[in-house]
């Protein structure tokens, strides 16, 4: 039966407990046990050995404290069945759901079983992630994760339409976990704080889909900590009498920004005016008070967030006579394990009469201290494009590269300020997460390193002994409980070095796994790797990845590969076994290895992962890749072996992203129309990015030009007809997005003299992309023609002489 027992503590309170006594005997089995809040569905209970009575009306069913009447029974003398209706449930549940135990009396006997009652989920919360590129919506229990799914991120199968219409074109959500749905705003999203977030009626359920939510919807918060835009500028800021200043200022985002320009020395009203009104992201000053004096500039950009980034302040001159105008483009910002790459480009003023080859220098303006000699020499470059090789340069620091250009007499001088950040360092723990024996096991942290580690002026290669990084263990339970021993019950202490031995067979028996953590330290930075072992009493097979396929693996011991490409993984076993593949996403839902579009060879000791744009995989995911090997008997010679696995994070790399390009017109005349394609807003985690620009003729012929960090190009001259412009943007992994727009030029005529003096200024400027853009497109031209004029004959002779093509060759190699 039932009974309570009070206890009275000093302070007077009095805390009570119902505490029920019951036959053990008495075998419940429990059909629809699992009832909403609400109360009200029927529950049936069958009760082995329970005495039998004559009538259900001698038998007392009690949900906690409240009666529940027997509405229909079955009494025989193996088994008493009985049905009655779950009362509704008053208390508060914890984690979506509560229990409540059934107790079930009569003639002496009791007999007791649980009843769950289950909650809907509310939605928690509703907040912008620190960039604003996406919002997640939080719900205070697990859900049936409804709508989208791995193949299908269309966010209108989630919310309602009111709230999709804010969220921007091609806006993909999906759920992170059982109660975190995560969602990337698209092109043109105009959701903002304080916008009240609205999920489909009836939509979410309990995990079990007992409990349905009838609404669901929340404002949308700001991040509790928004992330500022970083700020480039580039441009020209050195004019002349003739030329303009113009500064192009680059702030990333999925969202406008505005731009506030100011200056830090000018005290005129006319520079004060212009200033006032410029809020876009290009700012042209045909003014500048005087010539020949520094002036700062400075920008600073604002998201929808209110987020501001700090100033960025550019110093500009007005030259008194004509000079080469110069422009620089990359990135301000590097890690240290980053290659730099600038681009530059010179064209000649509208009023420079003196016109020759350009002759390039770079060099190392200032630098932090301690800079050395080897340091400064990185920094000298005669040719437009200065390249700095990965891990080189010193982390937190700032360098001021000094750009000259000179024409003749004319010389033209750029600053150039560029940044170093030191890179995340990488913590590894070889073998991964696996199966292994409750034996002595050696932990192998000797994978981690540095990413920035210098060799100094050597070529540093393979994984280097960097003697300042430290190493701290630990084991933690699934309950993420320090893992105990089993004899005295103490937490288990590893040694803190780079490869320690840990007896598994000395922890408490429970364990069935156990999560083992590295945490790599090197002065301020940390980083932490975790990997989880299952344990078992048996031998296991020492199971490892084949990599040697694998074009990108990353120093957490991750793999990743590109959209529209494959990745091969092989198992490797020190036995011989038979594998099994499984793949499973972030949510730990185990992928369709049936489909054909996204796996093949899933039964042999290969995987072949295919990403394409319609299967399970998706772009920016890291899916958990596993490999079991069956159980091996043993026999009179050989020993016998445990079921083992293996595992390994494969990430499915993103292109870059969040940028448009446009050209400077859509139509104009073949052999003479100058088309400028340019690009802004592109951004990608896995820097630098490069852009690849061409262009498609309608009979499918693809002209392709050098990687540029330039996100512009001016196409000097175009066939007649339809002609695809495209720009393929590309991270350093060499995933790209292409971008392309169709022009339309009419039929227009070789004039030989234009050609001959834009091909001379191409080459003295030392453009010889474009230089053989023109040779191309001209030849082509000259080559189609019926007849071709005496003039057109000679062009055509210059085009196509072995100076002017070994020239170029070699210019271009160079």
């Amino acid at each position: 039966g039932t009974f309570t027992v009070s206890v009275k503590v000093p302070t007077g309170d009095t805390a009570t407990r119902d505490i029920v006594l019951f036959d053990a005997q008495l075998n419940v089995t429990c059909g629809a046990c699992d009832v909403t809040v609400g109360g009200g569905a029927p529950v049936d209970l069958c009760i082995a050995n329970f005495p039998v009575v004559g009538s259900s009306s001698e038998i007392v069913v009690s949900v906690g404290s409240t009666i529940a009447p027997v509405i229909s029974s079955t009494i025989t003398a193996q088994e008493t069945c009985l049905v009655f209706n779950a009362p509704e449930f008053l208390g508060t549940t914890s984690e979506g759901s509560a229990s409540t135990l059934v107790s079930v009396d009569a003639v002496g006997a009791t007999a007791v079983a649980t009843l769950t009652y289950w909650s809907a989920p509310s939605l928690e919360s509703a907040m912008f992630q620190s960039t604003g590129c996406e919002m997640e919506l939080v719900f205070n229990s697990d859900t049936n994760t409804p709508g989208v799914s791995a193949t299908n991120s269309d966010c209108a199968l989630v919310f309602a339409a009111a709230t999709v219409a804010k969220l921007g074109s091609s806006a993909k959500c999906g759920w992170a976990s059982a109660r975190r749905l995560s969602v990337t705003l698209g092109t043109s999203a105009t959701i903002d704080a304080g916008d009240t977030v609205t999920v489909l009626p009836g939509l979410v359920k309990s995990a079990n889909e007992l409990a349905v939510t009838a609404v669901a919807s929340a404002l949308l918060r700001p991040p509790t900590t928004p992330t500022a835009p970083s700020v480039s500028v580039s441009g020209t800021f050195v004019g002349d009498v003739c030329t303009e200043v113009v500064l192009r200022a680059r702030a990333p985002s999925c969202r406008p920004v505005t731009f506030t320009w100011g200056c830090l020395d000018c005290d005129d009203q006319t520079m004060s005016d212009t200033l006032a009104q410029a809020t876009s992201d290009e700012l042209t000053l045909n003014y500048l008070p005087r010539t020949g004096v520094q002036y700062h500039m400075t920008v600073y950009a604002t998201n929808f967030l209110k987020a501001s980034s700090d100033p960025v302040v550019r110093a500009v001159t007005k030259a008194a006579v004509p000079i080469p105008i110069l422009t620089v483009a990359g990135h301000t910002t590097y890690r240290v394990s980053d290659s730099v790459l600038l681009d530059a480009s010179a064209t000649f003023s509208p009023c420079q009469a003196q016109k020759s080859s350009v002759s390039w220098s770079w060099s190392l303006d200032s630098g932090p201290a301690g800079t050395t000699t080897y340091t400064t020499g990185l920094f000298n470059s005669l040719l437009p494009r200065l390249v700095i090789p990965a891990n080189k340069l010193q982390g937190g620091s700032t360098y001021v590269i000094l750009l000259s250009a000179k024409i003749g007499d004319a010389v033209s001088s750029q600053k150039v300020t560029i940044t170093t950040v030191a890179t995340d360092l990488v913590a590894s723990i070889v073998g991964g997460s696996r199966t292994v024996q409750r034996a002595t096991l050696v932990l192998d942290g000797s994978a981690s390193y540095d990413p920035d580690y210098s060799c100094g002026a050597t070529s540093c290669s393979g994984l280097l002994a960097d003697s300042s990084l430290t190493y701290e263990w630990s084991c933690t339970d699934k309950r993420d409980k320090p893992c105990r021993l089993h004899a005295s019950k103490d937490v288990l202490m590893i040694p803190d070095v780079v490869s320690p031995s840990l007896d598994l067979s000395a922890l408490s028996h429970g364990y069935k796994t156990v999560n083992i953590a590295l945490t790599v330290a090197k002065g301020s930075r940390f980083t932490t790797k975790t990997v989880e072992l299952a344990l078992v009493d048996d031998l296991v097979p020492t199971l490892s990845f084949d990599l040697s396929q694998v074009t990108y693996v990353l120093g957490s011991g991750a793999v990743k590969f590109n959209p529209g490409t494959r990745l091969i993984l092989s198992a490797v076993a020190d036995v011989p076994v038979s594998v099994e593949w499984e793949v499973r996403d972030p949510k730990g839902k185990k992928l369709n290895m049936m489909d054909g579009t996204t796996f093949g060879n899933t039964s042999s000791t290969t995987l072949i992962m295919i990403h394409s744009d319609a299967n399970q995989l998706q772009e920016g995911v890291e899916y958990t890749v596993t490999f079991t090997t069956a159980k091996i008997k043993a026999t009179a010679t050989t020993p016998g072996y445990a079921k083992a696995s293996a595992s390994l994070q494969a990430i499915v790399n993103k292109a870059p992203s969040g940028g448009t390009c446009t050209p400077s017109a859509t139509t104009g005349t073949a052999l003479s129309t100058k088309i400028t394609y340019a690009c802004k807003s592109f951004d990608d985690p896995d820097k630098p990015i490069v852009y690849k620009f061409g262009y498609e003729l309608a009979d499918g012929t693809i002209r392709n030009f050098d990687s540029v960090t330039l996100p512009s190009y001016e196409y000097q001259m175009l066939p007649a007809g339809d002609v695809k412009l495209f720009v393929d943007v590309v991270d350093r992994f060499n995933a790209a997005t292409r971008v392309s727009t169709s022009v339309t030029l009419a039929e227009g005529a070789v004039d030989p003299t234009a050609v001959s003096g834009q091909l001379t200024e191409l080459q003295q400027l030392g453009d010889w992309s474009k230089a053989g853009q023109t040779i191309d497109v001209v030849s082509n031209a000259l080559n189609n023609q019926a007849t071709a004029a005496r003039s057109g004959n000679l062009l055509r002779r210059r085009l196509l002489s072995t100076d002017t093509r070994a020239e170029l060759r070699g210019q271009m190699v160079a």
